[in-house]
C-alpha cells in the first residue's frame, strides 16, 4: 500500500469515527483500524526488505573494498619488484658496455701487437738474408 492510499485511509477512519454515534457499529470502526494498521504492518515489511538490501550492499561494499586494498598491495609489490628488475638491467647493461669497452681496448692493442710483430718478422728476415 502506498503513502496515499494509507493516508486516505486514514482520513475516511477519521471521518468514521468523527460521525460515528450510537447507530455507527463497532466492527466497522475496528474493522478501519484493522485495515490502517495492516497497512502500516505492509509498508514496514517493505522497510525491512529495503534495510536488508541495505546489509547486503554495505556486506558487498566491504567485500569489494577489502579486494581493492589487496589489489593496492599487490600492484606496490610489483612496481617494487619492476623497479629492482630495472635496477638488475641498467647494472647488467654497464657490465656489457665496461666489456666492449675492455675488448674494443684489447682489439686495438692485439692489432698494435701484430703490426710490431710483423714489422719484427721482416726485420729479422732481413738480417737473414743479409
Amino acid at each position: 500500500m502506498s503513502l496515499s492510499e494509507t493516508r486516505k485511509l486514514l482520513q475516511q477512519s477519521r471521518k468514521i469515527v468523527d460521525e460515528a454515534d450510537e447507530s455507527t457499529s463497532v466492527n466497522l470502526i475496528l474493522n478501519m483500524i484493522v485495515k490502517f494498521v495492516s497497512s502500516i504492518d505492509t509498508r514496514l515489511q517493505g522497510l525491512e526488505k529495503s534495510v536488508g538490501k541495505f546489509d547486503e550492499l554495505k556486506n558487498i561494499i566491504t567485500s569489494v573494498t577489502s579486494r581493492v586494498v589487496t589489489v593496492e598491495k599487490d600492484v606496490n609489490n610489483c612496481n617494487k619488484k619492476i623497479s629492482e628488475v630495472e635496477n638488475n638491467l641498467q647494472g647488467v647493461g654497464n657490465l656489457f658496455d665496461n666489456l666492449k669497452s675492455l675488448c674494443d681496448t684489447n682489439k686495438s692493442t692485439v692489432a698494435k701487437v701484430q703490426d710490431h710483430y710483423e714489422v719484427v718478422t721482416t726485420a729479422c728476415n732481413k738480417n737473414k738474408a743479409k
